[in-house]
């Protein structure tokens, strides 16, 4: 008993407190964003790819070593003695192919997908959140329509009565009224539980206890109307995953050129100085000294077909990744004609629904006027109510259907703000 009433006691204070602020649809995203440990992660990741790209960086600069060498010989016909050998060097790579150019542009590239797939997850996180926050007002305007075909049947009840205890009726009116009232409060439960499971998936993606009264109604874009072949040219350009697959064609380009540049000879320049030192006080004794100054060059004559082989991996992969796009950009047009359609269907429909509000809500008060005098029978009266209550429903369902129906388009297009 006691955790029932908990139950009800926090669907309470979700439901009806009264918020101490009010928040719009703009501050509950920025606060799923700063909520999401997804986003962390691939903050991270970005930092591993920048750290990476330095690294790559240093293929292009010189590299200095220090050593020391200790050798003691005992020769059979000598003395034994020992020598110390302190040298130290520098190599630089002044040509290889271009490997480490393009190593370096891939890292770059490698930078650029991370941030990508950040994007991918920030554009994902909105469109949640916007479909959560939408069905939450849905869920809102549903409530104050089940509050009140209740409290019509509720009167409807009360006046069914009055005529079947006066005579004037027969009880069938009223169990008629009251199943009808039954089925309302089902429905009222319903919408209260679907909101609470969606007031429930808000406060975890913004983390803060949310309520519905606190949560500003959003302004819906009616009579928004979109040209197809431009809004397509825009989603192609930005769409996460368009470009993701644009990324991964750059990095292949940049393997084919890795591949390539092992046919080409390798250039190397070095730079040494030696210092030997021999005898007992071997840090005193200078034995000699060395210097030397190279030029190495090598080319690849063979190395069983891996360059070869990498190069065609590489042409594969492009024609891969071409059919890829192409089936995405088909894909993506045909999801697009589906939510335009779609959105005009709604709007359509917020038309009639419009129109068809007026019409019950005058139809409603005529039919209880004759119910009232006794000239119109309750199946009239029942029909009228339900007749109103599908014209309030209808009308919010369109309305926040074609604000789902834009947050889809701007999720296509990226647009998260």
């Amino acid at each position: 008993m006691v955790c029932i009433q908990k139950i009800y006691i926090k669907l309470f204070v979700l439901l009806y407190c009264i918020p101490l602020y009010a928040i719009d649809l703009q501050e509950v995203i920025k606060m799923a964003l700063n909520n999401n440990y997804q986003l962390e992660n691939k903050k991270y990741l970005i930092e591993s790819s920048k750290y990476n790209t330095k690294s790559q960086h240093t293929l292009f600069m010189p590299s200095v070593t220090f050593g020391y060498t200790f050798n003691h010989r005992a020769p059979q016909n000598r003395a034994s003695y020992s020598s110390n050998t302190l040298n130290i060097s520098g190599q630089m790579n002044l040509f290889n192919g271009m490997q480490d150019f393009y190593t370096y542009k891939k890292s770059k590239t490698n930078i650029k997908i991370q941030e990508n797939n950040l994007d991918s997850n920030r554009n994902d996180i909105v469109l949640n959140t916007k479909l959560t926050y939408i069905k939450i007002l849905e869920n809102k305007e549903s409530l104050k329509i089940a509050k009140d075909s209740i409290k019509l049947l509720e009167l409807q009840l009360a006046q069914a009565t009055q005529f079947y205890v006066h005579g004037i009726s027969d009880k069938s009116a009223v169990l008629s009224v009251e199943v009808n009232l039954a089925n309302a409060k089902i429905e009222l439960t319903r919408v209260q539980v679907d909101l609470y499971y969606n007031l429930d998936i808000l406060q975890k993606l913004s983390g803060l206890l949310l309520n519905a009264e606190s949560l500003e109604e959003i302004e819906v874009q009616e009579n928004i109307s979109y040209e197809k072949d431009n809004l397509l040219e825009i989603i192609y350009a930005n769409n996460p995953q368009m470009r993701a697959i644009r990324l991964s064609m750059e990095q292949n380009r940049f393997d084919k050129k890795i591949a390539e540049g092992k046919y080409y000879p390798q250039l190397d320049i070095n730079a040494a100085k030696y210092w030997y030192l021999t005898g007992a006080n071997t840090s005193l004794v200078n034995f000699g000294l060395q210097s030397q100054v190279r030029v190495d060059a090598t080319w690849n004559l063979f190395n069983s077909y891996a360059a070869f082989f990498t190069i065609q991996s590489a042409r594969a992969n492009t024609l891969a990744l071409n059919a890829q796009i192409l089936d995405l950009r088909k894909d993506i047009a045909t999801e697009l004609s589906n939510l335009l359609n779609s959105l005009n269907v709604a709007k359509e429909q917020l038309n009639l629904a419009k129109v068809a509000l007026t019409q019950a809500e005058e139809n409603y008060r005529i039919v209880s006027n004759r119910y009232q005098q006794n000239i119109a029978n309750y199946i009239e009266l029942l029909n009228a109510e339900l007749l109103l209550t599908n014209a309030k429903s209808s009308l919010v369902t369109a309305r926040y259907e074609i604000a789902m129906n834009i947050a889809r388009i701007e999720h296509l297009q990226n647009h998260q703000f």
